[in-house]
């Protein structure tokens, strides 16, 4: 079955859409090299503390900065592609949005089955529900502006895909006809 994608014009309805996804591509490119920064101080104070923190927790806090690590390389790939109007960056970015939207939303599917399988003990669920009731909808929105950004960096690549094919032709050079009345002879 196959069904088609909206093609958008205008980023949040009134920007034109490539401005509004470079300004886009900057704002998360920002965010992502803060979080890295707060995660990689957060590693290294917990690295040098001493403290008995347990590994498992000390990789799962590297391997959430190398998540970050990762998107703001894919970012940086993604404003290049929009400055240059180069549609196989931005193809690239697609799939690699198309990725981690399918990942966050596994993951955000095991953490609610995870949540609900928690009902169980009573004094963990007055504590724990309202932040998993919190963190849900942060997920879901956060699915939806990626999903949205999603048909958008989608509908600038595919502009610029359909603009690389476009050439002028000469039509004056390729229609010419010529012919020699002179020696023409007429029967």
């Amino acid at each position: 079955m196959r069904c088609e994608w909206p093609e958008l014009t205008k980023c949040c309805f009134c920007v034109p859409l490539r401005r509004g996804l470079l300004a886009w591509g900057y704002f998360k490119l920002v965010l992502n090299l803060t979080l890295i920064g707060f995660m990689g101080l957060h590693l290294y104070m917990i690295i040098t503390r001493q403290d008995h923190f347990p590994l498992f927790g000390i990789l799962i806090l590297a391997s959430i900065n190398l998540v970050f690590v990762t998107d703001a390389t894919f970012q940086i790939i993604f404003i290049v592609g929009a400055h240059k109007k180069n549609y196989k960056y931005l193809r690239c970015y697609f799939r690699y949005n198309v990725v981690v939207l399918v990942t966050v939303f596994v993951c955000s599917v095991i953490y609610a089955s995870y949540a609900l399988y928690s009902l169980g003990v009573f004094l963990f669920v007055i504590l724990f529900i309202p932040f998993a009731i919190q963190l849900l909808l942060i997920i879901i929105l956060y699915q939806l502006v990626s999903f949205y950004f999603l048909v958008l960096s989608r509908s600038e690549f595919k502009k610029l895909k359909n603009n690389a094919k476009f050439e002028f032709v000469n039509q004056l050079e390729e229609a010419r006809c010529t012919a020699d009345i002179a020696s023409a002879t007429i029967a």
